[in-house]
């Protein structure tokens, strides 16, 4: 097998070399999230506009948006949470998300009404209760109401 492969390799690159093949959105995605890991945040901003510009998906936008943010974009971040929201208005993403950047910036109210959008779609408050995003909130009545036992 391993013959095959090379020798179809060779004739390949014989006759001109191979065509370049384009990652798939998935792809990118993946590389976006690896970046992100690595705390590479604008190489996962450029994996997930493209991966975004091929197939636009709310979990693609979702992962941008805390990209954006880990950069102190807000502005942007909010963006791609509220497109996430348009792509999958009945999961809990994109309002998590808006929850999480409307505690970064200290607007407790805003970011207590997503967060119980986004419990309405099936975000547990052990979930809200343990996210470091949502550390600001301590204390917060708001918040207090939404992660009581």
């Amino acid at each position: 097998m391993r013959e095959i492969l090379s020798l179809t390799l060779a004739a390949a690159l014989a006759a001109g070399g191979c065509a370049s093949v384009e990652p798939t959105a998935f792809g990118l995605y993946r590389q976006g999230v690896d970046a992100y890991r690595a705390s590479q945040y604008p190489q996962a901003v450029t994996y997930l506009t493209q991966a975004i510009e091929q197939d636009p998906k709310a979990k693609y936008y979702s992962l941008r948006a805390w990209a954006l943010a880990k950069q102190g974009y807000l502005t942007d971040a909010m963006q791609d949470a509220d497109q996430a929201i348009t792509l999958e208005p009945t999961q809990p993403r994109g309002y998590y998300d808006k929850a999480g950047f409307h505690a970064v910036l200290g607007d407790h109210q805003p970011a207590c009404d997503f967060l119980r959008q986004a419990m309405e779609r099936g975000v547990g408050p052990n979930q809200i209760r343990t996210d470091p995003d949502l550390d600001r909130l301590d204390g917060v009545p708001c918040y207090e109401a939404i992660v009581a036992p």
